[in-house]
Formats: structure tokens, C-alpha cells, sequence
């Protein structure tokens, strides 16, 4: 029983609501202006029937050669506009406000003009070609298909919180556009949006600044040299296409490029500021990051131009057939990110900074050309950098100097090391488990850190300069040993047909190494240093070849060293008057087991000497 009062309560309401939304669509009309002459909207004798267009009513206002000017701020239905007739009809805001509850539509030989204020309400639908010259846009707008925007003249134009869809084109020739507020200034571009000169969409507003979403066109077709601008604030987001036909679209808020293209070759789009992320649109070199950060998932498309700016804890990925330029002398910083090439990365100015934790890591599928002379560093520290090198790493120019890898950037080769002029720097260690490094004109500088040879085809020119072998190594094809240890190493194998040069007056180290030699060693200069405890131990299958007079001894103490001969050992340069001589020192033990024993050089004086014993078998 006493839910009864409830119920007529409710009953009472929607009777209420009811009748009010029946009045109100019955008070909705057509009212036409019927004055020859121009004159004021909120005269009621300029229309039929008598009475001010509101806001449910539709405006009809077709008289050619009239003038309607609103006398104050101004709330409509829906307003009719000339004819596709002769004589030109217009609706003048008169320094006030219009809103609109529903469309506009501005027939052939209207004319209307937003001076001061518009705003959209429900369903608020622009039709026709619209002018814009100066005051504001409010509200939710709708430009329709086929329709026009025209914003003219150098003053500001102000969207503080519009939400504004372009189903047509937008013709942005002149003046400032001012957005953000809260909520932001959004923009959805289904149409075509043409920048014809050099302005700036700025957030003048502040809030949440202004969100562009170009599902359409984004064409910059004209310029006096200048730019056009979407200053910090103004996020541009991307799934159409971004066409920059002359000078610079500047980006400077930020924004997501996830369909579409940006691939005009003439002007250039330049991501200056704020966080980008670039997964979907096919791009061009002249697209170019020259400041702004690349965050998240990325993958590089077509070409990029870096420039300057950072890609700190990014994935980035250059697909299949696309290219990315690194240009300019500025830092290019890539702490904790993940970089896939499988295209082609141009590395011509700039040091590369990675590290970090969890670190850089790079992995090479395609060619990274390296064309200056310049490092890659170890700045943000942590777990360094790892550059897994499967395709091509190349150096193909340079003014005279060395592409290095620092401390801390380990370089892993399964892949092709090339350097056609000058040095390749390795400083951080790595591993060389396949491919190849056989350039004869360049050099790979071993220069610190641990290396593994094992699998690597390489020449002579790849250098061992300070850096440790360690581990089970390999040595194909070629190797100048100039200075650094193999001490503690598991085993060196020099395979058959493969070259070792131990070259310069260092000592070089082998404690507790074990060197099978199935090639040639070319002992040209420096003392070799062996013992240790369990000890080293060579075994030579091929030939090892003196050819200056130098020492083997047993600095480690220990177990010594035992060399066991199945080969050939070779004195074939060296002095050879007096004192001078090959010296195998006490602590290294000299086994001719079925091996041959070839003096060639000297005529005054000892040329082998053995003090640590052995078995001539």
C-alpha cells in the first residue's frame, strides 16, 4: 500500500515529460524571412509567421541580396541559407554569438561567415562553404561532405574545447589557431586539411590541449619559406596521410602514427617535441625525428630521418626494404631500448649512446652501414649494450678515423663484419660464432673486453689489440695477434689453411692455454709468455714459423709449458749473429715427436735454443 503515492508520483512526472517534449515538437517550425530589404533577426515582422526563429525552429532565410544581422546572442534550430540561385544571401553574426541545435547549410548563393562566435550544439551540421576570419568555434561541430572551411586573414582563431569532425576540406590560408581547454580541443580530419601557408596551431588554452586525428588528409601545398606548426600541447595523431608538399609540417606535441603514410618526397615532416610512436605509417627519409622521443612499439616503415632526440626505452623495428638515415653530430640515445633491422640502417654522423637496465639490445637481420667516425658509448651504464650482428655490419667510410664500440657494448657476430676503410673498434667483447670478417682493407680492432672465436671466417686483418680470448676459440682463416691475452682460454685451434700473426714487441700471454695449431703460425716479433698451473700446452700439426728472434717462456711458473711438435718449426728470419736467437727457456718443455725441425736463417751464431728439456722421438 505504500508504494501507491510512489507510483503516482512516477506516473505523474512522465505525464509531466510527456507533455512538455509533445509541446515542444509541436512548437518546432519553418520560419521564413520575408523582408525584401536587410535587417535585424529578432524583428519579428521580418519573418513568417511573426515570430523570432528559436531554438527548435528552422531559419529559412532565401532572399537575394539581403542582409540578416543578429542583434544579440542567438540560439536556432537550424538555419536555410540562400538558394543555388543568383544574388547573394547573407547571415552577418554581427559581433554576437550563434548556437545551433541543429544544421547550417549554406546554399550556393548564401554567404556566412564566422567573425565572432559559433557554436555547435546537437547535430550541428555545416554545409556549404563557410568563412572563418576571426573569434571562435565552439561546442560539437560537423563539417559535411562536399562542404568547405575557409579560415582567412591573420587573426587568431579560437577552438578552446571544440570537437570538430571534417567531412570535407578545411582550407587553413591564414591566421593562428588557438586550441586546448579542458576538455581538449579534439579533431577528427576525415577530409582533406590544407595548410597554405606558414601558421601555428597552438594551446592557448592549456587543459588537456588539443587532440588532431588525421583519418583523411594533412597536406601542407603552400609556403613563403616558413613552417607550418602544431606547437607543444597539439598532439597529432595519424591513420591517413601526412603530405608535407613544400617546407616543414612541425610537430611539436606528440602523437602516434599508426596507418597511413607520410612518404612525400619535396617537404619534410619534422617531429620536433613530445613522445611519438610510429607503428603503421609507411614513412620517408624526409620524415625526420630532430628532437621529440620515440616511445613504445615502433616500427619504421619505408624511411626515417634521426636527426636528433631520443629512442630510451623503445622498441624499434626498420622492416624490410626501408631505411633509417642517423645524421647530424648530436647524441642518438638508445638507453634500454630494443632495435630490429631488417633493412638498412645508414649510421653517417653522431655517437650512439646505450646501456641502462635491462640495457640496449640490437639485433642486426639487415645492413648497418656505418659511413663516419663515430662511437657507440656505454652513457646510461647498467647492463650495456649487446649488438647481435646476424646480417651485415659495415664500414664504408670515414674521414680518416675509427667507428668504435666502447666499454660496456659487447658486439656478437653470426653475421658479415666488413670494414672497407679504417677501423672497426671492438671495446666491450663479444662472441664470433659464424660468418664471416674477411675484409682485406679495413681493420677489426679487437681493442678490450673478452672475445670467442669460434665459427667466424676471418683475415689477418682482424687484430687482437688489447682485448682477451677466452673460452673454446676457433681461428679460420686469419688472425694478427698484437697484443692482449689468451691466458685461462679453454683451447685455440688454428684450423687448417688458416693464418695466425703474432706480431709487435708485446708480450703475448698464454697461461694455461691450450693452442692446437693445424695451419701456419707467423711468430714475427714480441715474447711469449706461457706456464701456469695446470699449465700450457701447444700442439703443433702444421707449421710454426719464427722469423725474428724472440722468446717462449714460462712466466707463470707452474706446470710450465710443453710444446709438442707434429709439424714443422721453422726459424726462417731473425738476426741470427752471436746471442741472438730463438729461445725456448727453462720451464717450457720441447717434444719433437714426428714433426720437422727447419732452420733457415743465421750464420754466425745459435738460431733454437732449447733449455727446458723434451723428447726427441
Amino acid at each position: 500500500m505504500k508504494t501507491i503515492p510512489c507510483l503516482k508520483s512516477l506516473a505523474i512526472n512522465s505525464l509531466i515529460s510527456c507533455i512538455a517534449l509533445t509541446a515542444l515538437v509541436a512548437n518546432a517550425a519553418n520560419i521564413t524571412w520575408t523582408n525584401a530589404a536587410s535587417g535585424g533577426w529578432n524583428t519579428t515582422s521580418n519573418w513568417n509567421p511573426n515570430s523570432v526563429p528559436g531554438p527548435t525552429d528552422t531559419a529559412i532565410i532565401t532572399n537575394a541580396g539581403v542582409t540578416v544581422s543578429l542583434n544579440g546572442a542567438t540560439t536556432v534550430g537550424a538555419i536555410i541559407l540562400g538558394t543555388n540561385g543568383a544574388g547573394t544571401v547573407t547571415l552577418a553574426l554581427n559581433s554576437q554569438t550563434l548556437s545551433l541545435n541543429g544544421p547550417l547549410t549554406v546554399n550556393t548563393s548564401g554567404s556566412f561567415t564566422v567573425d565572432s562566435a559559433l557554436i555547435g550544439n546537437t547535430n550541428a551540421v555545416l554545409s556549404g562553404v563557410i568563412g572563418w576570419t576571426v573569434g571562435s568555434l565552439g561546442g560539437v561541430l560537423t563539417l559535411a561532405p562536399g562542404s568547405t572551411l575557409n579560415i582567412t586573414t591573420g587573426n587568431s582563431h579560437n577552438l578552446a574545447s571544440l570537437t570538430f569532425t571534417n567531412n570535407g576540406t578545411v582550407v587553413w590560408n591564414n591566421g593562428t589557431i588557438q586550441g586546448g581547454g579542458t576538455p581538449p580541443s579534439l579533431i577528427i580530419n576525415n577530409g582533406l586539411w590544407d595548410a597554405q601557408s606558414d601558421w601555428t596551431w597552438n594551446n592557448v588554452y592549456g587543459g588537456s590541449g588539443t587532440i588532431f586525428n588525421n583519418v583523411g588528409t594533412f597536406r601542407k601545398s603552400a609556403s613563403t619559406g616558413g613552417n607550418t606548426t602544431f606547437a607543444s600541447g597539439a598532439i597529432f595523431n595519424n591513420t591517413g596521410k601526412l603530405d608535407s608538399q613544400t617546407s616543414y609540417i612541425v610537430l611539436s606535441g606528440g602523437g602516434n602514427f599508426t596507418g597511413g603514410t607520410a612518404t612525400n618526397l619535396v617537404g619534410f615532416v619534422y617531429l620536433n617535441v613530445g613522445a611519438f610512436t610510429i607503428n603503421g605509417t609507411v614513412t620517408s627519409t624526409n620524415v625526420q625525428l630532430v628532437g621529440a622521443t620515440l616511445t613504445g612499439n615502433n616500427v619504421i616503415s619505408g624511411g626515417l630521418n634521426w636527426i636528433v632526440g631520443d629512442w630510451n626505452s623503445s622498441t624499434e623495428t626498420i622492416a624490410t626494404n626501408s631505411i633509417l638515415l642517423i645524421t647530424s653530430g648530436n647524441n642518438h640515445n638508445v638507453g634500454n631500448c630494443t632495435i630490429t633491422n631488417n633493412g638498412t640502417v645508414a649510421w653517417n654522423n653522431g655517437t650512439i649512446q646505450g646501456g641502462g637496465t635491462p640495457g640496449t639490445l640490437v639485433v642486426n637481420n639487415g645492413v648497418w652501414d656505418a659511413q663516419s667516425d663515430w662511437t657507440w658509448n656505454n652513457a646510461y651504464a647498467g647492463n650495456g649494450t649487446t649488438f647481435n650482428n646476424n646480417g651485415t655490419f659495415r664500414k664504408s667510410a670515414g674521414a680518416g678515423g675509427n667507428t668504435t664500440f666502447a666499454g660496456g657494448a659487447i658486439f656478437n657476430n653470426t653475421g658479415k663484419l666488413d670494414s672497407q676503410t679504417n677501423y672497426i673498434v671492438l671495446s666491450g667483447g663479444g662472441n664470433f660464432t659464424g660468418g664471416t670478417a674477411t675484409n682485406l682493407v679495413g681493420f677489426v680492432y679487437l681493442n678490450g673486453g673478452a672475445f670467442t672465436f669460434n665459427g667466424t671466417v676471418t683475415s689477418t686483418n682482424v687484430q687482437l689489440a688489447g682485448a682477451v680470448l677466452t673460452g673454446t676459440n676457433v681461428i679460420s682463416g686469419g688472425f694478427n695477434w698484437i697484443v692482449g691475452d689468451w691466458n685461462n682460454s679453454t683451447s685455440e685451434t688454428i684450423a687448417t689453411n688458416s693464418l695466425l700473426l703474432i706480431t709487435s714487441a708485446n708480450n703475448h700471454n698464454i697461461q694455461n692455454c691450450t693452442i692446437t695449431n693445424n695451419g701456419t703460425v707467423a711468430w714475427n716479433n714480441g715474447t711469449i709468455q706461457a706456464g701456469g698451473t695446470p699449465g700450457t700446452l701447444i700442439i703443433n700439426n702444421g707449421l710454426w714459423d719464427m722469423q725474428s728472434d724472440q722468446t717462449i717462456n714460462n712466466a707463470y711458473s707452474g706446470n710450465g709449458a710443453v710444446f709438442n711438435n707434429r709439424g714443422t718449426v721453422r726459424k726462417s728470419g731473425g738476426v741470427g749473429i752471436g746471442s741472438t736467437y730463438t729461445l725456448f727457456a727453462g720451464g717450457v718443455v720441447f717434444n719433437q715427436l714426428a714433426g720437422v725441425i727447419d732452420t733457415q736463417n743465421g750464420t754466425n751464431g745459435l738460431e733454437l735454443v732449447f733449455q727446458g728439456g723434451g723428447n726427441f722421438t
